[in-house]
């Protein structure tokens, strides 16, 4: 099983990867948005790895009744939180792009999913 930290550590290479393409393209096309777009969704999802890290830390450590309520607490903080991220991209579009930003949602996900794809590739999955 991966730890938190392991999890953020594989997402920067893919992070690094996207924001290389992005930055070639930044050149060609003489618009830097894209880039800072990635790099706004990418920090947002960082923090919403963290609520949800603590969401589980916190609900491994309490009782059920109060479960369903920290559920519902930590789901309106995320839904939050993102709608914060597309509404700096909505309101300064010259800086970040909409597209990137929700690509950048994607960061940890998408490492996740590399990284299960390689492991099962040279199959050390068990």
């Amino acid at each position: 099983m991966y730890k938190d930290r392991d999890i953020l550590k594989r997402s920067v290479p893919v992070f690094l990867i996207f924001l290389g393409i992005l930055l070639i393209v930044a050149m060609i096309t003489k618009h830097i948005e894209y880039a800072l777009g990635l790099a706004l969704g990418y920090a947002i999802n960082i923090v919403i790895f963290k609520v949800i890290t603590l969401t589980v830390d916190a609900l491994l450590s309490l009782e059920n009744k109060i479960s369903v309520v920290i559920i519902m607490f930590s789901f309106i903080i995320r839904l939050f939180i993102y709608g914060i991220g597309f509404y700096i991209a909505v309101k300064f579009p010259s800086f970040f792009n909409l597209f990137t930003v929700a690509l950048g949602y994607f960061m940890i996900k998408l490492s996740v999913y590399i990284g299960d794809y390689w492991v099962r590739k040279r199959g050390e999955d068990g």
